[in-house]
């Protein structure tokens, strides 16, 4: 798969090292680490402003994958999973998702999902005619910017199964520990 990859991390973030095992893992000298923007008060801002930030740096790339820096890959095959699925995307794709936790499946392409209403950006490619979708996010309207996305209706795609979700531990933007393997049960997920 082609495109630049940069991972979200805030810097000394006690994730450093988990987030390098991982993305070392799958994709070892071909991810960038982009300094999380961070608004302690407002996480949800430094969220949308990072994701804003990469993609305003990238805007005549064609596509940009971002990953998030609690990001964990469910086996060892997730990279081979997720771009055999990103191969299948019909023409008309803007976002490709490695997991979601929420989301709504409108029909099974086999190796993808066509979805809508989607959460979760912890492992996303995203489509220049997406690039719009989440500039114009703003906190004050909708607080996160996967639900603002989801909003406009993007043509959006999950690998299927999952290849990524997200360990559990404490939330920068929840600003509390999280246990994410409610929204898990009953999801196709890569072992």
């Amino acid at each position: 798969m082609t495109g630049k990859k940069f991972v979200i991390h805030i810097k000394g973030s006690p994730r450093h090292s988990q987030m390098v095992k991982e993305m070392d893992g799958q994709y070892k000298g071909e991810y960038e680490i982009f300094d999380a923007i961070v608004y302690k008060e407002n996480p949800k801002l430094g969220i949308s402003e990072s994701f804003k930030k990469i993609i305003r740096d990238n805007y005549n790339d064609p596509l940009i994958h971002i990953f998030e820096d609690d990001i964990k890959f469910c086996s060892p095959k997730s990279r081979e999973v997720f771009e055999k699925g990103f191969q299948g995307l019909p023409d008309n794709w803007e976002i490709y998702l490695g997991g979601s936790y929420t989301f709504e499946q409108e029909r099974s392409l086999g190796n993808i999902l066509k979805i809508n209403d989607f959460r979760s950006l912890h492992c996303v490619v995203i489509r220049k005619s997406a690039y719009d979708y989440f500039l114009s996010h703003d906190v004050s309207k909708i607080e996160n910017i996967d639900a603002h996305v989801a909003k406009k209706k993007p043509t959006t795609y999950l690998a299927n199964p999952m290849t990524a979700i997200q360990y559990d531990g404490y939330s920068y933007n929840a600003k509390k520990q999280t246990d994410y393997s409610r929204f898990l049960k009953g999801k196709n997920i890569l072992t």
